[in-house]
């Protein structure tokens, strides 16, 4: 009688698979040795230099054993490497049947580095160009991420953080943006994944991509509950992480410049629903001040950004204790503000024609108020700080001498034009300065308890219907112009090879918290059935993986 170990008589491939698929199943009798034996031999079948009739017999062998031996992790593992070969087959039929199996492998599988590595190869497989087999590649990965939503969250934000592999990070992204916030949007695991992407990525085009993704998610929804306030907390704690610090901030670092310009829309909207302004008011407070005080950075566009974070830092829901230590600094902003507004208008040809940059003007007269109104200690005087009362004066005159040349400017325009819409937001600014300005100059036991109303400029204002209407078409044409690219796909152009129907896969582990299969292992080189393509070495590396606010309020929208 024939063993697991000693091929039946003949030397017909077939009928050999055949008698390990029984031994295998347990239909002989045989030991679990005899059976873990037979199933190896099964998997010596997925050799692309195998006989073509029993490669395709142990491409159906391998999965339907596979719940069998999954408790078995080395034979488990290799029955995986093995089905993962199948899927490089030059048989399009071939592929897309393997494809459809590895859900349930990934599933079944005991070890988690396996499962990682199923994961990892679906979403590799997004970049093949046969529209039915990236069909069944998109179905799978759905399935797989469906019922493995820590793993698929895990893998998918890995490679959006890989900085190795430009093409299959826009695949992955663009699956994430088709199809992964419906799939995995409900699962903490897929936001808090995304966060440490955010923290990761340096890519401020990948970051404006992202962001908008992950502020769409139930989790991040905001309001009053505290673990979506402590998610959004952690997002706005990554961004500022990677925000420059002082001493690299300055003109000719324009990194940090478009850092800087790039951080306001995403923290206007992280805030606005409730997120902690502590790590935002720090860095305000010990980088990017001190950096506009001391001349590091004069640019008045990054001025304005640094500025404008401050009032969004000091006019957040919930009052943080940090306040107090912006409120020195912006005092002395306002006070070099005023002087270098003095200086530019005696150097000016027409000192009587020159027009204050109001959009800088604005966030730091407003910010000093809400700092001041919030903080515990105010009110505060401005009599205590000598040269503060007369450079606010100083800026009030200057828009009390503006507010009726903008009006009289506005009424000469026709509405709603480039121009008119440019103008009408200065008037807005001068007039938000105005206000704040004339309260604080007040002694303190004339100050109003209710604080002046201020629609602040740089923030989105509803649009009119005539907009809206125009928004939403423009929406629904380039709805309709949606690339293959964003919907899963890799373009011909992103494809690597030559061959353009099948994907060449990389193996590779997560090294995130995986403890298991931490070894690199070097395979050996494969050669395609038809003697002429070779395959490159598959390395097994591991993947590291408008709003109206009441200023000083407690309260804005």
């Amino acid at each position: 009688m024939s063993t697991p170990n000693q091929a039946p008589e003949g030397n017909d491939p077939v009928q050999q698979i055949y008698y390990y698929y029984e031994v295998a199943k347990g239909l002989t009798g045989a030991s679990i040795d005899e059976t873990s034996a037979a199933y190896s031999k099964i998997l010596k079948f997925s050799s692309p230099s195998a006989d073509k009739k029993a490669r395709t017999l142990a491409n159906s062998f391998i999965p339907d054993l596979f719940s069998l031996f999954a408790t078995n992790k080395d034979l488990a593992s290799k029955a995986i490497e093995s089905m993962i070969d199948f899927c490089e087959d030059e048989d399009a039929k071939v592929r897309m049947e393997t494809i459809k199996r590895l859900p349930d492998l990934a599933v079944k599988t005991q070890k988690s580095s396996d499962k990682e590595l199923v994961l990892d190869i679906l979403i590799q497989l997004l970049q093949t160009q046969t529209p039915a087999e990236l069909q069944i590649v998109k179905n799978s990965l759905e399935r797989a991420m469906k019922e493995l939503p820590e793993v698929g969250s895990k893998q998918l934000w890995n490679i959006v953080s890989s900085k190795n592999e430009p093409v299959l990070q826009q695949v992955a992204l663009g699956w994430i943006s088709a199809n992964g916030k419906q799939v995995l949007g409900s699962s903490v695991d897929f936001a808090i994944g995304g966060i440490k992407a955010v923290g990761n990525i340096d890519d401020i085009f990948i970051l404006n991509s992202i962001l908008p993704i992950l502020l769409t998610l139930p989790s991040l929804k905001g309001g009053e509950d505290a673990e979506s306030k402590k998610l959004l907390t952690d997002l706005l704690d990554s961004l500022i992480s990677k925000a420059p610090v002082e001493s690299n901030i300055s003109d000719s670092n324009e990194q940090a410049k478009e850092y800087i310009s790039f951080l306001p829309r995403w923290v206007v909207n992280i805030l606005s629903r409730n997120a902690s302004t502590s790590s935002l008011l720090k860095y305000l407070s010990s980088s990017a001040l001190p950096a506009m005080l001391n001349g590091k950075i004069s640019g008045h566009k990054e001025q304005t950004h640094i500025l404008r974070l401050v009032v969004e830092g000091c006019a957040s829901r919930d009052p943080s204790p940090e306040i107090d230590i912006v409120i020195p600094k912006l005092k002395d902003a306002v006070i070099k503000l005023s002087k270098q507004i003095d200086s530019e208008k005696n150097s000016s040809q027409d000192p009587e024609k020159y027009n204050c940059d109001w959009a800088l003007i604005e966030p730091a007269v407003v910010a000093l108020y809400i700092a001041c109104r919030r903080a515990p200690s105010y009110p505060i005087s401005t009599d205590a700080s000598q040269d503060l009362t007369p450079a606010l004066k100083n800026i009030y005159f200057l828009a009390q001498v503006a507010s009726p040349n903008h009006r009289r400017r506005l009424s000469q325009l026709i509405v709603d034009t480039e121009e008119y819409n440019k103008l009408d937001k200065t008037r807005l600014q001068c007039q938000n300065a105005t206000e704040v300005i004339r309260e604080m100059l007040k002694l303190p036991a004339l100050r109003s308890k209710v604080p002046p109303p201020v629609k602040f400029s740089w923030r989105p204002h509803a649009p009119t219907p005539t907009q809206s209407k125009t928004n939403t078409i423009v929406k629904a044409k380039k709805k309709r112009a949606v690339s293959v690219q964003q919907a899963g796909g890799a373009s011909p152009q992103s494809s690597t090879g030559q061959m353009k129907d099948k994907v060449r896969l990389k193996r590779r582990a997560n090294e995130l918290d995986s403890k298991e299969g931490s070894g690199s292992q070097e395979k050996k080189s494969r050669i395609g059935t038809n003697g002429e393509i070779a395959k490159p070495p598959i390395r097994g590396r591991k993947r590291g993986g408008g709003t109206t606010a009441t200023v000083g309020g407690r309260k804005k929208n």
